[in-house]
């Protein structure tokens, strides 16, 4: 949101760093000394003239920024702080999947799979939400893509709310879009399905793919490992890994083979037999509620805290910007229209968004369903 006075940030201590730029935990105080705590993205200088990435975190802005929805990570508003990109987000106290399943390992415990059905449920909400919502401004919906799937852009709140983060890599349309998405460009190649790898157009089912093997290492606390190219090796190592999955006592007996079946057909090479996202929440759901070990809310509430404390990021000591109170830039010339025009949709609107995608014929999933395999559609 544009105002006429300069925000003040006061940079309390690095929360993260990636390639491209870090996340700060800061205290924005408005030209009224009102307070409010952030996450601030920052773009890292040496990528200030680099037109392509600059775009990108422009773009990612804007997109969130007209998304609202509570499985996916709120932006608040675009700026630049010192000359620098900067995203101002929501700020979530919690950890990432990766980081949890590492945290577990340490523990010689698992993920619980009721907490694992309910977490991947709220994402395939959320990409429900991404490529099938209207903007209330009017429009197109974004059919946005995230291409980036995989369990530490998904993160576990201490309010166990399962959140959807980094939207650098994602393809949508939308009219203020300034840099070119490119098919192979993005992504992460252990989680990529096998139609992006050989080039093919990006489609939502490459989203469930990846989420399909996120739920893999949820279940197993191991990696999927290698994704191969041709169909017959490719089905191979499907059977071969998804034979090591079990449930323990976390799930019924007799529903084990048909919860295998749900991630089986989730991991489909072909992408027109895969489910939508719609149709996962709903099977998930419904195998959370037939899974009898723990469920989420209480999963976070007992493990997020010793999480946190334990994989805590140590950031730079000499870092310039921690314990530093910067004003915005006054010039800002990243804020954008559509990101102002997004400030005012109410955050209502994150109890709305699941509409289902438009059905499409899934032989895989037609076939499941005459078998009395797959979970009650």
């Amino acid at each position: 949101m544009a105002t006429s006075t300069r925000r003040r940030f006061r940079f309390l201590r690095e929360l993260a760093e990636g390639g491209f730029g870090k996340v700060y935990l800061a205290e924005m105080l408005t030209g009224d000394d009102f307070s409010t705590v952030v996450a601030v993205k920052l773009l890292h200088g040496k990528w200030a003239d680099h037109d392509e990435i600059v775009k990108r975190s422009r773009d990612e802005a804007r997109l969130l920024g007209r998304l609202r929805h509570r499985n996916i990570v709120r932006v608040e508003d675009l700026s630049s702080i010192n000359g620098q990109c900067a995203v101002i987000m929501e700020y979530l106290e919690g950890v990432d999947l990766k980081t949890m399943l590492g945290f577990l390992a340490t523990r010689r415990e698992y993920f619980p799979v009721r907490s694992a059905f309910e977490t991947v449920a709220f994402v395939a909400g959320a990409l429900n939400a991404a490529y099938n919502h209207v903007p209330l401004q009017g429009g197109e919906p974004l059919k946005l893509i995230h291409r980036d799937i995989k369990p530490s852009n998904v993160m576990l709140t201490a309010a166990a709310e399962v959140k959807l983060l980094d939207f650098g890599t994602a393809r949508a349309d939308f009219d203020t879009r300034e840099a070119k998405t490119q098919a192979l460009a993005f992504g992460s190649q252990a989680y990529m399905a096998p139609e992006r790898m050989l080039g093919d157009p990006d489609t939502p089912a490459a989203d469930v793919f990846s989420l399909g093997i996120t739920l893999y290492e949820l279940l197993t606390g191991t990696s999927f490992g290698r994704i191969y190219m041709r169909p017959e090796r490719f089905e191979q190592a499907v059977e071969e890994r998804i034979a090591r999955v079990d449930f323990g006592r976390g799930l019924p007996a007799e529903l084990h083979d048909e919860a295998l079946a749900v991630l089986r057909v989730m991991l489909n090479y072909d992408p027109e037999d895969r489910p939508h996202a719609s149709q996962v929440v709903e099977m998930m759901e419904v195998l959370a509620e037939d899974a009898n070990d723990m469920g989420l809310r209480r999963f976070c509430r007992r493990y997020i805290e010793p999480a946190m404390a334990a994989h805590t990021h140590t950031g730079d000591p000499n870092d310039p910007l921690t314990g530093s109170t910067l004003f915005e830039d006054r010039s800002n010339s990243f804020t954008t229209e559509g990101l102002s025009e997004a400030a005012s949709v109410a955050d209502a609107l994150s109890g709305s968004l699941d509409t289902p995608e438009p059905l499409r014929s899934s032989p895989t999933l037609d076939a499941l369903r005459s078998s009395g395999s797959t979970p009650r559609l």
